[in-house]
């Protein structure tokens, strides 16, 4: 992990960059505050706050355990595939229309998998397009970022559907020619009067962010499912990682709301969104299929990425 604070126009920012998935999961796995030598940037007062390891409910925590999260992040979620793929089926039509079609074979290896052959233990899963050197693959990589943060009162039906959003989205594109790449990112805001002896601020922010997949990646559909679907991946990795902020440091970054130490205001969006050609997030978290197509629809139209492929 990379750990960077820094003054932007009045406003501080804290950003901690995992440079990989396994980066990432090595550093949320130990629950609580981590005891730092004087000097590091996450050197300080640590504080009692730890609901990433406690016991939970699986509509909330999604797992009983942080073990078990862990276990789904390292290995995959093949429940939650299986259930992606169910939810996929739902707005198939959609996406057939939206794909572009070309001709193509399964193979034991290739450049898109078949879920359905997948699921079935089916050696050759892997759809195997002939090469293609259009406009869009020669020139623009589409970066997708998702905030990952959410509410209490979001269901851990509507992450998943965030998930397939994403997973659409991703099937349209590189069908069309585009690499996409996916960053999954949590974001705090403190308003500055929250912030202790920081009432004259602008506001300061922190950013926690992983990336999901890289461009040109061949990813299975579990492990991404576990990634984007799943709310262990928000209320148990991500609030893993802000519990490692020393408490005295970070007031000024996240609004305290209990025992002056809290998660605060998550769901901000207007700083890292600048970094993406396409932002998820609270906006996604629907509960049916017709809100999914619609939401997928808006995205594409709104990015105009589908027109300057052709």
């Amino acid at each position: 992990m990379q750990f960077k604070i820094e003054e932007i126009k009045g406003s501080k920012r804290f950003t901690g960059t995992a440079a990989s998935r396994e980066d990432w999961i090595n550093f949320t796995a130990i629950s609580g505050y981590i005891d730092r030598c004087e000097g590091h940037v996450l050197a300080g007062e640590k504080h009692d706050f730890n609901s990433s390891g406690e016991s939970g409910r699986l509509d909330f925590h999604g797992t009983e355990t942080k073990e078990e999260w862990e276990d789904l992040m390292r290995n995959g979620w093949s429940e939650g595939a299986a259930k992606a793929a169910e939810m996929c089926k739902e707005i198939e039509g959609t996406v057939a229309s939206l794909r572009k079609v070309q001709e193509c074979e399964l193979k034991d290896e290739g450049d898109e998998i078949d879920i359905d052959a997948f699921l079935a233990g089916e050696e050759n899963h892997w759809y195997q397009y002939p090469e293609r050197d259009t406009p869009a693959k020669r020139s623009k990589i589409v970066r997708l970022g998702l905030n990952i943060s959410c509410s209490a009162f979001y269901q851990a039906n509507q992450l998943m559907w965030r998930g397939v959003i994403a997973t659409a989205l991703t099937e349209i594109l590189q069908s069309h020619g585009y690499q996409v790449e996916i960053t999954v990112y949590s974001q705090t805001t403190s308003s500055g009067k929250f912030a202790e002896g920081k009432r004259g601020a602008k506001g300061s922010h922190a950013i926690f962010s992983f990336p999901a997949k890289s461009a040109g990646e061949k990813i299975l559909p579990e492990r991404l499912a576990s990634l984007i679907g799943h709310p262990s991946a928000f209320r148990r990795g991500f609030f893993s990682a802000r519990e490692k902020l020393p408490a005295e440091k970070f007031h000024e970054f996240i609004s305290p709301r209990t025992n002056g130490w809290g998660y605060g205001q998550s769901i901000y969006r207007q700083l890292i969104d600048k970094q993406f050609d396409i932002c998820l997030g609270e906006s996604e978290l629907v509960a049916e299929a017709r809100s999914a197509v619609d939401r997928l629809k808006t995205i594409l139209d709104q990015s105009g990425l589908l027109k300057k492929a052709d």
